[in-house]
């Protein structure tokens, strides 16, 4: 089956000449997308892979990422898409499970950066034991595993077609003529599908840089109207000397935007983060791009979503489980639960007030360890924060200058009661994260990403 009838094949029409993609001083018109679809077509078919079969791809971030992944598409192939940063004997197992027919890797032997690049080297290697999709899904992932071990999520075609519609139905996106720096990793909704497959169908353009930062070349910046990001992207953005003079728009998601980043953001560039929230499993469930709703709040559901509050939880309705393994009992009755804490308005706008599961029992009381946090995060010298309760409660912390744990022991006594006030500091350059940007709020993974490599600058306990 061809380029010309698979499920998305409306994204790749149009004039020829638009600009699609650029960066790296390269400009990738919609011609080129399709001539390199076909060519990685007739590679695949060299390489043995037919349609409806089931691969894995390690995906260095790069154009050639975006035409293998529409290549592999449109010969009706089910993506089973592994950030190649993302490790672990639980992946591992989880990709065995899946059991593909070939397994594709994006940049060469070896650990793969997260460094956009123009071209990435393609290498394809036959699997054994590889076996045929017993479902429609046409993308697999892994979801975060933030808070405990990934689960295996599926998406059709068709769904993710109709977000790249409820994408479009969205007052503020991107349309014809704006120019959107993704910042946002393309394994999250919002970068893969709010960015990269709706400017495909908007026709605006997708402007890359050459890491996760912030940086972006002042030539750039002078024609982005748009930024997608996470809250660390417009923290750094809100502190870099470049500006971004034509910017309408700018939308955070993926994590909690903090009020500290909006309001530096605001003052820097004159433009308020507005909020995309969603998750791997359904993709977006509520948005307020125009940051009308300061945050905890993250806007109205999207149109043709559909959810309800039960016990404080938000469930989201979903005709089938997204779930190929795993799950844990979160799909039941055509409902999905989130595991985040609401409350809903008379307008229906959400408010986030945490995840269910994020309070611990310490001396006898309910301690909200999101409330730590943002006590923490409000620290001058801190700048991320995550606490887990593990016999006793940790704060782990990346912090600039120097600080040490008597001070920060002293920060939370004076804003929070003596239960609340964490047993141990460990501070590092930058939290460990999941392989799609997510900070790991899980005792047991936090230790195993220092033992990794990401150690920690110093740790230590609070003073008596």
């Amino acid at each position: 089956m061809g380029p010309g009838t698979w499920w998305g094949a409306p994204l790749l029409d149009g004039a020829g000449e638009d600009v699609v993609w650029t960066g790296l001083g390269t400009r990738v018109t919609r011609a080129r997308v399709r001539e390199r679809v076909a060519e990685l077509v007739r590679l695949l078919d060299g390489h043995g892979v037919r349609p409806r079969q089931r691969v894995s791809l390690r995906a260095q971030p790069s154009f050639t990422q975006l035409w293998l992944l529409l290549a592999l598409w449109s010969r009706e192939v089910q993506v089973v898409l592994v950030d190649p940063w993302l490790t672990g004997p639980e992946v591992d197992e989880l990709l065995r499970s899946c059991a593909p027919s070939h397994h594709i890797r994006l940049g060469g032997p070896g650990r793969t950066t997260t460094a956009f690049r123009r071209e990435s080297e393609v290498t394809v290697r036959p699997a054994a034991g590889g076996r045929a999709p017993d479902t429609a899904h046409c993308l697999v992932q892994f979801s975060s595993g933030a808070t405990g071990v990934p689960k295996v999520v599926g998406r059709v075609g068709d769904s993710l077609l109709a977000e790249v519609r409820r994408f479009a139905s969205l007052d503020g996106m991107p349309a014809r003529g704006d120019r959107l720096l993704l910042l946002h990793p393309m394994s999250h909704s919002l970068g893969l599908i709010g960015g990269v497959l709706h400017a495909l169908h908007a026709g605006s353009t997708v402007v890359f840089t050459d890491g996760r930062d912030a940086g972006t070349p002042a030539s750039t910046a002078e024609d982005v109207t748009a930024v997608f990001g996470l809250p660390r992207h417009f923290a750094e953005l809100s502190r870099a000397a470049t500006r971004l003079p034509a910017l309408r728009l700018a939308v955070s998601g993926g994590e909690a935007l903090t009020p500290a980043v909006r309001d530096a953001f605001a003052a820097r560039h004159g433009v308020a983060i507005g909020q995309a929230y969603g998750m791997t499993e359904v993709g977006v469930i509520a948005a307020d791009l125009r940051g009308a709703h300061p945050p905890p709040a993250v806007g109205a559901p999207a149109p043709g979503v559909v959810v309800r509050v039960v016990d404080g939880e938000l469930h989201v309705r979903q005709d089938t489980s997204p779930y190929l393994r795993g799950g844990g009992g979160r799909y039941a009755d055509g409902w999905l639960r989130t595991g985040d804490l609401v409350d809903r308005d008379a307008a229906g706008v959400l408010r986030l007030r945490g995840r269910v599961g994020s309070t611990a029992r310490v001396s006898g009381r309910e301690v909200d360890l999101l409330e730590v946090e943002a006590v923490l995060r409000a620290h001058h010298r801190v700048t991320e924060a995550v606490v887990v309760h593990d016999g006793v409660l940790e704060a782990h912390l990346a912090v600039t200058g120097a600080v040490g744990p008597a001070e920060l022991t002293g920060w939370c006594r004076a804003h929070l009661g003596a239960p609340a006030v964490p047993v141990r500091f460990h501070v590092v350059s930058a939290l460990p994260r999941t392989a799609n940007g997510k900070l790991i709020r899980d005792a047991e993974r936090l230790r195993a990403a220092y033992a990794a490599g990401a150690r920690p600058r110093w740790s230590g306990k609070r003073l008596a």
